[in-house]
């Protein structure tokens, strides 16, 4: 695993098996910033005239923003809240470029899984993204997304192994 933050200037390195990684969910939205909510209302409303105009998939999911990370005694500890796919382009996405006139804390950051497949005779598996999707359509790329909030535990935790291995169902057909 490697995490980076404010633009990678901090990074966190580690193998951590399931048991050595928890991620907490806390009720901490990113900040209300008007000219940072008008720019991804902006960011959404055009993309999603763009997805209507191409006939392309654009869905605005709840996702889990990192809000921090440590190591500590061995454990992989993440601190996760509450945003979504629209905070994602309106934000890192297509305005990545601003994150140091609104504070990087403020963008979407979402937690992010991926995951390469080894076949038995050691081939590399990667998948092509679906031409009708709105993001990168048609490009080749590890499997792999982002925490949803739908995968929450009743402890308010999220198993980022789980995540991954709905992701290779939902996008390779793996079991």
């Amino acid at each position: 695993s490697l995490v980076g933050s404010e633009m990678c200037k901090e990074t966190v390195y580690g193998l951590f098996s399931p048991d050595q990684l928890r991620i907490v969910y806390r009720d901490e939205p990113a900040p209300a910033i008007p000219a940072l909510e008008a720019m991804v209302a902006d960011a959404w409303a055009k993309q999603m005239e763009l997805a209507r105009q191409r006939g392309l998939h654009l869905y605005n999911g709840q996702t889990v923003r990192l809000l921090r990370y440590r190591v500590e005694n061995g454990f992989f500890m993440m601190e996760g809240g509450p945003s979504d796919f629209a905070h994602f382009i309106g934000t890192n996405y297509l305005n990545y470029h601003r994150a140091n006139e609104f504070g990087w804390t403020a963008f979407s950051n979402p937690i992010g899984v991926s995951g390469i497949l080894v076949t038995d005779d050691g081939w590399i598996l990667y998948g092509r993204r679906n031409h009708r999707v709105a993001c990168h359509p048609g490009y080749v790329q590890a499997f792999g997304g982002s925490l949803e909030m739908g995968e929450r535990r009743a402890d308010d935790t999220f198993d980022a192994f789980a995540c991954i291995l709905r992701e290779l169902d939902e996008e390779a057909g793996v079991q």
